[in-house]
């Protein structure tokens, strides 16, 4: 029960970081925008609080931080007047919530042994990805440039990348790791090229344009979607690489 409530607050997660992406395209000319997401934050913030207690109340110490990490991310995104804190936070707490609708306490299966290096790599892509999504949360709302954010994408994606080849060559028949290691390289695939188009669009001075809002949005929840599979990825390798 409670890994489908989560998976429904979830997505709940995306629909407000999708709604918050579509205000700051439009930026000061969606006054009922503004209306609307605000309404669906205060709803949304009710059932991740809601979540993050349930996962609290778990024995298993992977829960229970997921939980306390929830809760502090819900009471975070509640500050007001605090727009990078609350671009950055939406999207550890879409994070958080996911792993605690896809973690399974029973589910631990042995993949084999790897080396040192590998698991550093791994347990560095979640942070390593957001920072790029906090550089491009600070280009959104014009506190930092846009080549500062375009330069750290195409690092941060090119790790992932030969991250992913590495866990594929290494692990060939683990699906555990496997399964998250191709998502997240249609995802960055993906994520880049919705990157370029968004960047052209702004070339073309096409911001109120359809294409531009449908894109960013995109784009911004592409970063959310790729941040929650590094770390599901690393939640999996930590418990299948020993």
């Amino acid at each position: 029960m409670r890994r489908y409530f989560a998976a429904f607050v979830a997505v709940c997660a995306l629909l407000v970081i999708v709604s918050g992406a579509v205000l700051t395209t439009l930026r000061h000319t969606a006054v009922q925008s503004a209306f609307v997401h605000t309404r669906i934050g205060i709803a949304f913030g009710i059932l991740s609080f809601a979540v993050g207690v349930w996962a609290l109340l778990d024995r298993h110490p992977v829960l229970r931080s997921l939980g306390l990490l929830t809760a502090v991310a819900t009471g975070l995104e509640a500050m007001p007047r605090a727009v990078l804190v609350h671009a950055c936070f939406a999207p550890i707490l879409f994070t958080a919530i996911a792993c605690i609708a896809w973690f399974d306490p029973d589910d631990r299966k042995h993949a084999g042994t790897a080396t040192p290096s590998l698991r550093w790599l791994v347990l560095a892509l979640p942070p390593l990805v957001l920072l790029q999504i906090a550089l491009g949360a600070a280009h959104r709302h014009e506190e930092a440039s846009v080549m500062l954010h375009m330069g750290n994408a195409l690092l941060v994606a090119g790790l992932i990348l030969v991250v992913c080849v590495m866990l594929l060559r290494t692990f060939p028949a683990c699906q555990p790791l496997r399964s998250p290691a191709v998502t997240l390289i249609a995802l960055v695939l993906l994520q880049i090229s919705l990157g370029i188009a968004v960047f052209l669009l702004r070339l073309l001075e096409m911001d109120s344009s359809l294409a531009l809002i449908v894109g960013a949005a995109a784009h911004v929840t592409g970063g959310a979607l790729i941040l929650a599979t590094c770390t599901a990825l690393s939640l999996r390798y930590v418990r299948s690489v020993y």
